[in-house]
């Protein structure tokens, strides 16, 4: 599916070999006060063709913005077939054939319709007294493998109804306003700025809700905001974002959608992956080309069953040394120095206490009291402690 935007609310769809169009609007409305902006009467030819001769037109409501009647009237082929969407009147359905339209496609509210091979539509209608005599609608267009949804102006009120049809691809979306209260009342400047500053959030958040309930996967804005070219209405385009004013453009639309809808991180690359030799992955690579391909499946380690073996292996040894210390506590080592017969306490950790000195006294005074031949015996440098040596082993002088 391709969908090509011909300006304000306009779309033109291609899918499985036929064209859709969408709200068509090249003439100005509302005596002339109302233009496309930019112009879009220099389409590229082919896209012009098929906006011209479509297989199908949908427009979806009777506004000026959205109905072009001189185009309609003068360029659009009358062999083309009109969606018409299930309002309560049929006065769109005689517009269109005082025009000169003959063929129909009626749908009723909410449900697909098979238009041609492979491709359904389904037409969502709204109805109320702002949207004239029929309504607004919106429209959903299915081809199997992708999902449009043509919103427009269109203010859903059940807002898993889009949704209900499968996931969408494509979302297009209306943002800005598009009357000209408060701007032009007669009102303190003050209250007049923030009725325009809550106009615009109102705006915003229920854009934002209808973006987040049909969860598209792109987002297109589309069908305003209004571009004032006059010089006594050029204050009313939202530029700096300070003028007193309910139009902002679509960049404040995405930055919005960027603050709501933060994308998420690109998975980060694990910290070891850098610590290995170069020799070694270029081992593992030859590795995965040559001798993955020939095992088993049941053989076959993922990269993560490999790193966990890596870290196992490696890490083993010091695994096993960090246990045994937690279990048996390093204590402070007899040594006897060559050049003295007396012990001299040497200390492995300074989290290991010293000896008590009443017990280094005592030893000295047993040394001092025994005879001259047995005084060595007396001395317990040929007893080192049991808990010098791993795993419980015994030793004697």
């Amino acid at each position: 599916m391709q969908a090509i935007s011909i300006g304000h609310a306009g779309i033109l769809i291609r899918t499985r070999g036929i064209t859709i169009v969408c709200d068509p609007w090249f003439e100005p409305a509302f005596f002339a006060s109302w233009f496309v902006f930019p112009r879009n009467d220099t389409l590229p030819d082919d896209v012009m063709h098929d906006v011209c001769n479509p297989d199908f037109l949908y427009v979806s409501h009777l506004h000026g913005d959205h109905f072009d009647t001189p185009f309609l009237r003068d360029r659009m082929n009358k062999d083309t077939t009109v969606i018409l969407p299930g309002f309560p009147t049929r006065e769109m359905e005689r517009t269109f054939s005082r025009l000169g339209f003959r063929k129909f496609v009626r749908t009723a509210d909410g449900t697909e319709t098979e238009i041609a091979d492979g491709v359904r539509v389904a037409v969502h209608v709204e109805t109320s007294i702002t949207d004239g005599p029929g309504g607004d609608s919106a429209l959903v267009v299915s081809d199997g493998t992708s999902r449009l949804v043509n919103q427009n102006d269109c203010r859903t009120n059940d807002l898993s109804a889009l949704r209900a049809h499968g996931p969408v691809d494509l979302h297009w979306l209306q943002f800005s306003g598009a009357i000209w209260y408060p701007m032009v009342y007669e009102m303190d400047e003050t209250e007049k700025k923030q009725l325009c500053v809550d106009k615009v959030e109102s705006q915003f958040s229920r854009a934002m809700r209808y973006v987040e309930s049909i969860d598209a996967t792109t987002v297109v804005p589309s069908a305003g905001p209004p571009c004032f070219l006059d010089e006594d209405l050029f204050g009313l385009n939202m530029i700096t974002g300070d003028e007193t004013s309910i139009f902002p453009d679509q960049r404040e639309f995405i930055r919005r959608c960027a603050k709501f809808f933060p994308q998420p991180r690109p998975p980060q690359r694990p910290p070891h992956h850098s610590r290995q030799q170069p020799r070694r992955r270029q081992m593992q690579r030859e590795v995965d080309r040559v001798i993955t391909p020939r095992l088993l499946p049941a053989q076959r380690i993922t990269k993560r069953q490999r790193r966990i073996r890596h870290r196992t292996t490696t890490h083993r040894k010091s695994r096993r040394r960090r246990q045994h210390f937690a279990e048996f506590p390093p204590r402070p080592q007899r040594r006897i120095f060559p050049h003295r017969r007396d012990v001299i306490e040497h200390e492995w950790s300074a989290k290991t206490p010293r000896p008590r000195r009443h017990h280094q006294q005592a030893a000295e005074r047993q040394r001092e009291n025994a005879p001259v031949s047995e005084r060595w015996r007396s001395t317990p440098i040929h007893r080192p402690s049991v808990d010098v040596f791993p795993h419980g082993a015994q030793t004697r002088a």
